[in-house]
């Protein structure tokens, strides 16, 4: 699939690249679901970028799935 394919699409990131963004949020005082909207993608590096709650990430599209 192309990564355009992707935007305004809702992944769920892998455990490996979720855990240490939901730590990430914790310490901040956040719950974070494992659910995030792709917003835009930066295909210079081959990433999406995907909103959750307040949280930003830039994830390769090995690290999602399609909800």
């Amino acid at each position: 699939m192309r990564l355009d394919n992707y935007v305004g699409r809702m992944v769920r990131l892998n455990q490996e690249s979720f855990v240490p963004i939901a730590q990430r949020a914790r310490r901040q005082g956040m719950d974070l679901e494992n659910q995030f909207i792709v917003a835009n993608i930066s295909p210079e590096q081959r990433k999406l970028i995907c909103y959750g709650a307040d949280v930003r990430v830039a994830v390769s599209v090995r690290d999602v799935a399609l909800v």
